[in-house]
């Protein structure tokens, strides 16, 4: 007889066929064929195809299963079906646990992850009483959250949702004749983004005995924004450039100077790039027209440039800087639009050959980190920054180009504290050819605070496209601030400053990024 397969398979059966030999007679007589059993030598699994891992479970371990295995056949083996991880416990937006008291009372994270007041379980702040599952809170104080409403009163459990809503409550409480004490606004925590500038005037003054005081709620972070987050459909334009359609934003909000990427200031494409050693150009020569004009090397300026009227060249001469737009190319010679003080024309640099670049070119949008705004077509064109993805990136257009407005006739005992203050854009000033110091910037600071008897303390002002801080007041304390990121300078001082004022310890840094003077 003949046994197949020889090797035993892993159905554990072999067939033995049997052959009649020569003419034999009697012996033992058998099928011609029959199935025998067998030991097969079955392998062992050295390779696995697995599912997903599945949520990290308090125990700090999450798990897998096999979907298949290899050889084929095998058996057994030592699959990784289990492995260790860091359990995050579900929880609210301010990181307390579900079915916990919030430490800001009396606020309660609830089993669906949701804050809300809760005062008979997690109390009220010292100084306030619970009611009703409410805190109640005395006539001079109010609250802004950004889950509020103007509708609410403005408690800490009913809290109001804009600044001008709380202002507008205490005119109401001076036309009463309720205002007879300290006045105190907190901000809760969150992003407040503005659709206007804040303004207080004449209406909105305190008195030395009753100041009026606009600061974020302790150990939360509040940040009142001028920006608009932009949420656009990219696609590749050309060598690594992405463009968007800016349509329904620009017909909203109108065009606009700056862009941030990721919180950080992108930068309008230019000539010659800020990467280089020297980024600039320097003027060849001028003639009798050096107010309105200057000669420029070959291939610095091109009369093809697309768009070339909303080009921008910025000059440096002796100490100052001028921000002209083309008016028109003639061979090696480019008019500016306006003109030039004549004391100080093109050419006249003490300390050398003119220098200059060029902003806002089409052409020159060659450098990561680069935009470009066609304000003909609509269109936004960006160079992504390396391992920069625009589909995750936070990117934010300022639509006001102020964010603050403290002034007024009276207007006296104001104090704001602890907020931060960012986006907000500068506008081309026609002409613009500054002496020193950036006196001849006519677009108001930021946060322009001309109040007496004011403080403006421990607060952030930043991505700003202009000066950060100005006023023109008597008597107020500027302290403890951080000031970064300006088109301009820090804090500018002027007007009636008579020299009662305060200002100290605070940082400005990373200024000038417009404004150079």
């Amino acid at each position: 007889y003949n046994i197949t397969p020889l090797d035993c398979p892993l159905n554990g059966n072999q067939t033995k066929a049997w052959t009649k030999i020569g003419n034999c007679e009697n012996g033992t007589f058998h099928d011609v064929s029959e199935i025998i059993s067998c030991n097969p030598n079955i392998p062992t699994c050295t390779s696995f195809t697995y599912t997903g891992w599945s949520e990290c479970i308090s125990s700090g371990t999450q798990s897998r299963n096999v979907l298949s295995s290899s050889p084929n056949g095998c058996q057994n083996g030592i699959p990784v079906l289990s492995q260790e991880c860091e359990y995050v416990a579900p929880s609210c937006v301010d990181e307390t646990s579900l079915n916990f008291c919030s430490l800001t009372k009396p606020l309660y994270c609830d089993v669906n992850g949701e804050l809300s007041y809760n005062c008979n379980s997690c109390g009220c702040e010292e100084g306030y009483a619970c009611g009703d599952g409410n805190c109640v809170s005395p006539n001079n104080v109010f609250y802004i959250s950004t889950i509020g409403d103007d509708s609410n009163d403005g408690t800490i459990n009913n809290p109001f949702a804009t600044l001008e809503k709380a202002r507008d409550e205490i005119r109401e409480l001076k036309q009463e004749g309720q205002f007879n004490q300290p006045i105190n606004v907190y901000v809760r925590q969150g992003i407040y983004e503005l659709n206007q500038t804040f303004v207080l005037n004449s209406q909105d003054p305190g008195t030395s005995d009753k100041p009026i005081t606009y600061q974020a709620y302790p150990n939360e972070k509040v940040i009142i924004s001028g920006g608009k987050k932009l949420d656009l459909n990219w696609e590749p334009y050309n060598n690594g450039i992405y463009v968007a359609d800016v349509s329904s934003f620009i017909s909203k909000y109108g065009n606009f100077n700056s862009l941030f990427v990721n919180e950080k200031r992108a930068i309008r494409a230019r000539e010659p790039n800020n990467d280089l050693d020297f980024p600039y150009y320097q003027i060849n020569h001028t003639d009798e027209e050096n107010t309105t004009s200057f000669y420029f090397t070959n291939g610095d300026i091109n009369s093809n440039w697309y768009n070339i009227q909303d080009i921008e060249i910025i000059s440096y001469r002796t100490w100052f800087q001028s921000r002209f737009k083309i008016d028109r190319v003639q061979g090696n010679k480019v008019y500016i639009e306006g003109s030039l003080q004549s004391q100080f024309p093109y050419g006249s640099d003490y300390y050398g050959t003119d220098r200059y670049y060029i902003e806002n070119v089409f052409e020159g949008l060659d450098n990561p980190g680069e935009w470009y705004l066609d304000k003909l077509n609509n269109k936004l064109y960006y160079y992504p920054l390396v391992n920069e993805n625009l589909d995750s990136s936070k990117i934010i257009v300022p639509v006001l180009d102020q964010l603050g407005l403290i002034m007024g006739t009276s207007l006296s005992d104001i104090a704001i504290r602890g907020i931060t203050f960012s986006y907000s854009d500068w506008k081309f000033q026609e002409n613009y050819a500054g002496y020193q110091g950036g006196v001849s910037i006519t677009q108001s600071p930021a946060i322009y605070f001309n109040c007496d008897n004011c403080i403006f303390e421990n607060n952030i002002i930043s991505h700003v496209g202009v000066n950060a801080l100005g006023s023109d007041s008597k008597n107020i304390r500027i302290i403890n601030n951080n000031l970064y990121d300006s088109g301009a300078g820090g804090i500018r001082i002027g007007g009636r400053s008579d020299g009662s004022s305060v200002i100290e310890n605070n940082r400005i840094h990373d200024f000038g990024s417009v404004y150079k003077e």
